[in-house]
């Protein structure tokens, strides 16, 4: 009954904190509770909600704790969520240290975003890159966090800005007719968040209707707050892969390779993509290597010094290309003096 119950509260703080999905309770039964969560907290991570996703687990951990698979990814999400921290609070302090100090605030609340409780990206959110100009907001009855966010910054997801402010610890809500001074971010960022959804799906399609440059423009765009967003850089490395893949059929095999090589190492197929250029490259220099030796044979020797000139450039390794220029160029020389 204990486990049960610390099921269902855990289940009230995901309401209360987590913007990831409607969360909702398929009856007392614990396995299928469990089993709820289990798909709501891969749903989580799969929106890059990591947040979202611990809590879910923990919610299977606490209804199931024999679970093995809760246990692991418990303990993966906690060091996943500390580790995308310190990487952007890194990124924040260095930012600062050059002078750059709204690109610094950026990658604080980015670290918050990832794990809430990094105290040290808070203290200096507050003292150090605090800005000089505050908004006020009375607090009414019923307000969360989440709920004064949405009004003062249009972002629920800053709700750890309020609860920082407020001094409220984890779960509790403001009293009723508190006054509390909040820090005025920049508009271009203060949005931001709340429109990554609406990117994504912008972005999405484009890439369905095969705006490919059009999708890596959007992509480039949030990665340059969160460089560490999943959605944006699966559609980055789609988009990549796809121009690479139609200048293969356009015969643009450098263009291709070019393309290719913005795709992460480990993308599905992108060997074999590279490998198949590469073949295609080596079979059209030899098409240039032989025209070129038909020009030789006619005569016309700076037709095939150009069609030789080709096949180098596709395969920079073809020796008798290499050689045949040579003697082509020796040839014409040798002409010219004759004549």
């Amino acid at each position: 009954m204990k486990k049960l119950l610390a099921g269902i509260l855990l289940l009230g703080t995901a309401v209360f904190f987590v913007g990831c999905a409607d969360f909702s309770m398929y009856g007392q039964d614990r396995d299928p509770l469990a089993e709820h969560w289990r798909t709501k907290a891969r749903e989580c991570e799969e929106m890059d909600d990591l947040q979202g996703a611990l809590l879910g687990w923990k919610v299977v951990g606490s209804l199931k704790p024999a679970d093995p698979e809760a246990t692991g990814q418990i303990v993966r999400l906690m060091a996943t969520i500390e580790r995308q921290g310190d990487v952007f609070f890194k990124r924040a302090v260095a930012s600062r240290r050059k002078g750059f100090y709204d690109t610094a605030r950026k990658e604080f609340l980015t670290t918050l975003r990832y794990n809430p409780d990094h105290r040290k990206a808070l203290n200096d959110l507050r003292d150090t890159m605090a800005c000089p100009v505050y908004a006020t907001y009375t607090v009414k009855q019923g307000d969360t966090p989440a709920d004064v966010a949405r009004e003062v910054y249009n972002d629920v997801q800053k709700d750890f800005l309020v609860s920082y402010f407020l001094d409220l610890s984890p779960g509790r809500v403001p009293v009723s007719g508190t006054v509390v001074r909040l820090p005025v971010l920049e508009p271009a960022f203060t949005g931001w968040f709340a429109d990554l959804g609406k990117k994504l799906l912008k972005a999405e399609d484009f890439f369905r209707n095969r705006e490919y440059e059009k999708v890596l423009g959007i992509t480039a765009e949030i990665l340059k707050y969160d460089s560490e967003n999943r959605e944006a850089i699966r559609l980055e490395n789609d988009s990549y892969y796809q121009l690479g893949k139609s200048f293969r059929i356009k015969r643009k095999y450098f263009q291709a390779l070019k393309m290719f090589k913005r795709v992460d190492p480990e993308y599905k197929g992108l060997g074999e993509a590279i490998s198949d250029v590469k073949r295609a490259m080596k079979k059209q220099s030899e098409i240039y290597y032989r025209r070129g030796i038909e020009y030789f044979v006619n005569d016309d020797l700076e037709k095939a010094i150009a069609e030789w000139e080709k096949t180098l450039a596709l395969n920079p390794k073809h020796r008798q290309a290499r050689q045949d220029i040579r003697k082509a160029k020796n040839l014409l020389e040798k002409l010219k003096q004759i004549h």
